[in-house]
């Protein structure tokens, strides 16, 4: 009897425990809702994030920020890459950190040039949820039955897809130049010192996220909760 006491106690207590941190908002549960940053956060898996605990370079983090033309500010998630201090630069869609470059230990989605056909049966094959079909084919001088799709390159490259398709250098992105005043497009970004008390965010699925390349530096104070676990 004392033992089942005990035991219902300490589940209360857990229970109570919860709904307070809950309440307060120092643990929260949450649902991914886009594909920004597949493939590591897939669309409609769960993940707590804390408030408590402080953002280092890599760790997911939720902050708020704006949605293009859209002043009132949201809730958003994306990896914290930039401290600061740090130089940034993006080449060829390759991401450099102080002249060096993570992105070779990062689980990330690219946009790929294939056949229709191809991609067709890509995404059947591995059950994509997403794929754009066309993309600024001024500037990609795409065929007529070309299809970009994107992927989680490491599966690109079992695919035996070649390199991942980038913007050209000189195709300023609108959004990138109203933050930044320069001729920039996601791909071909920078370089840029992050200033003190600010970070620089990007998604993991590179071609697909609107993140500090079009939006700017994220405050410190703007940062609401670390991901502590990924479901």
């Amino acid at each position: 009897m004392k033992k089942r006491y005990w035991l219902a106690a300490a589940l209360a207590a857990i229970v109570v425990c919860w709904v307070v941190l809950r309440v307060t908002g120092v643990i929260q549960f949450y649902k991914v809702s886009t594909t920004s940053n597949e493939p590591t956060l897939r669309i409609g898996k769960y993940f707590f994030a804390g408030r408590w605990a402080k953002p280092k370079r890599f760790d997911f983090v939720l902050y708020m920020g704006k949605a293009p033309g859209d002043e009132t500010k949201t809730k958003w998630i994306h990896r914290l890459c930039g401290l600061p201090g740090d130089t940034l630069e993006i080449r060829g869609g390759i991401l450099y950190i102080n002249g060096n470059s993570p992105d070779s230990s990062l689980s990330l989605a690219r946009m790929y040039c294939v056949s229709s056909a191809k991609a067709r049966t890509l995404m059947t094959k591995h059950h994509l949820a997403y794929a754009t079909v066309s993309y600024e084919t001024d500037v990609f001088n795409l065929g007529w039955d070309s299809s970009f799709v994107i992927l989680d390159q490491q599966l690109a490259a079992r695919e035996g897809l070649p390199h991942f398709t980038t913007v050209p250098a000189g195709r300023p992105e609108k959004d990138i130049v109203r933050s930044f005043g320069k001729p920039w497009n996601r791909d071909n970004f920078g370089p840029v010192v992050v200033p003190p008390h600010e970070f620089f965010v990007l998604g993991d699925s590179r071609s697909n996220a609107y993140d500090s390349r079009y939006h700017g530096f994220v405050a410190d104070t703007d940062v609401v909760a670390t991901v502590l676990d990924k479901r």
